[in-house]
């Protein structure tokens, strides 16, 4: 049931409506019609039937038959040529394209043609830009500062490659949500897991509770509308009062995702690539190390001047939360000192901005030593801008104003799953939850119904 490939020329959002909740999800919100089993459909037999060339073809004529309508002509070669480029590749034809197809007159110059436009690499180009927009992809933070996102690029050719593959859209899901909790040694596994960076953030927004708070918000948000085609985002506060869906369902979803902390310093590359690069990487250490103590210590006042000044307009509890060992930390402290640090490298252009002249012209010249050595540095790896879970304690997920009722596990919609405490097994993934493995495997499970849907 699960479409097995990106190849297809549309990508139809699913409006569901159910009846006005309360507490309970009744009989008539399961039996809406998004919410059962897909079921082969079989094409309907016609009378007098010359025009179907295939079982879509047949669905149409009946409809149409049925409006009291009859089929369009058959367009023109010219016409043909230009709705497949612009549908297939975003782009018109050239003339030489054009008169190329219509001069061809052989009986597979439709389908060859056809087939060349999906392996063009335009194809991913132009669909994954839909899937870009549902995701909401930019290039900069989104928010009043809005600053550039530096490696998040590769994630958007990432969207693009998968397009072009045909890649199977439970994969394509499943890297997406849970990519740096896949096995084996594939650099794209980390790239793909940039989805999860894709949210709003502001480096110098103090309140850092209340940032974090509306980053994970938007990202449950936001994987309810992709994935799962439902408007998540009122039952945030409350029961959904139109659609099935609790407001404890809410948080079952973002409970997949309350573990991850945002990664800057991991690489796309595979584990035979950071074995050389390290390698090298020792050479160049052992041959610099004079010089680069000499930058250390003329740059350590600096550093701890900026950190204190930087956690000093953080409130109380999330300058406990920085100074807190990470043994001892729960994913939330971790969380909210990834914030600080985020803003000691970001705000005012960093610690070296305030160096006197005297180390300014020093600093410049151990620089400058420095550069001498280059030549045995190796090359920078890939940088990704990607997540991981924390490996740690993790902080529970809770209603807020309902905090003395029990924690919300992660799980899946009351309606589909009858139980408003029901939840996903979840596999042994080392140093992870597992919560977003188990999340990816049931959207791209064959009996999930409303996958195939929105897809």
């Amino acid at each position: 049931m699960i479409m097995t490939g990106l190849r297809p020329l549309a990508l139809v959002a699913s409006l569901l409506v159910g009846s006005v909740l309360g507490r309970e999800i009744t009989e008539e919100d399961r039996g809406w019609w998004a919410f059962q089993p897909l079921a082969d459909a079989v094409p309907p037999e016609l009378e007098q039937d010359a025009w179907s060339r295939n079982p879509i073809d047949q669905f149409v004529l009946k409809r149409l038959r049925g409006e009291g309508m009859a089929p369009a002509p058959e367009a023109d070669r010219r016409t043909l040529v230009r709705r497949l480029y612009l549908d297939v590749v975003g782009m018109p034809p050239t003339p030489e394209e054009v008169e190329r197809f219509v001069s061809d007159l052989s009986q597979d110059a439709w389908e060859l043609l056809v087939d060349r436009l999906l392996d063009d690499q335009r194809y991913g180009e132009h669909w994954g830009r839909h899937w870009l927009d549902l995701v909401r992809y930019s290039e900069s933070d989104g928010w009043n500062q809005d600053a550039y996102r530096p490696h998040i690029w590769r994630y958007r050719d990432y969207v693009v490659k998968a397009f072009n593959a045909d890649k199977p859209y439970p994969t394509f899901v499943r890297e997406q949500l849970a990519g740096d909790e896949l096995p084996g040694d594939d650099p794209e596994h980390l790239t793909a897991a940039g989805f999860l960076r894709l949210g709003i953030y502001e480096y110098n927004q103090r309140d850092a509770r209340g940032l974090w708070n509306d980053i994970m918000n938007e990202k449950t948000d936001v994987a309810g509308d992709v994935f799962l085609g439902m408007s998540m985002a009122c039952a945030r506060c409350h029961d959904h009062k139109f659609d099935p869906i609790l407001q404890r369902d809410y948080f079952k979803l973002r409970a997949f995702f309350d573990p991850v902390v945002w990664r800057d310093d991991l690489v796309a590359a595979t584990v035979a690539e950071k074995v050389a690069h390290q390698a090298q990487q020792e050479v160049w250490e052992q041959a610099s190390q004079e010089v680069r103590e000499r930058i250390a210590q003329l740059e350590a006042p600096y550093r701890k001047r900026k950190w204190k000044s930087t956690v000093a307009k953080f409130p109380l509890d999330i300058q406990a939360c920085f100074h807190r060992p990470v043994p001892e930390r729960s994913s939330l402290d971790h969380q909210m000192a990834y914030l600080v640090s985020r803003q000691f490298l970001e705000e005012g252009g960093g610690p070296f901005k305030s160096l006197s002249k005297e180390d300014e012209r020093e600093h410049q010249a151990l620089k400058k030593e420095l550069a001498t050595f280059d030549h045995l540095k190796p090359k920078a790896l890939p940088k990704v801008m990607t997540v991981t879970d924390f490996a740690g304690t993790l902080s529970p997920t809770v209603i807020p104003d309902k905090r003395a009722a029990n924690p919300v596990v992660p799980g899946v919609l009351t309606v589909l799953s009858g139980d408003p405490d029901a939840s996903l097994p979840l596999p042994d993934v080392p140093q992870s939850s597992g919560r977003r493995t188990a999340l990816a495997k049931w959207i791209g499970a064959n009996d999930n119904p409303l996958s195939p849907r929105v897809m």
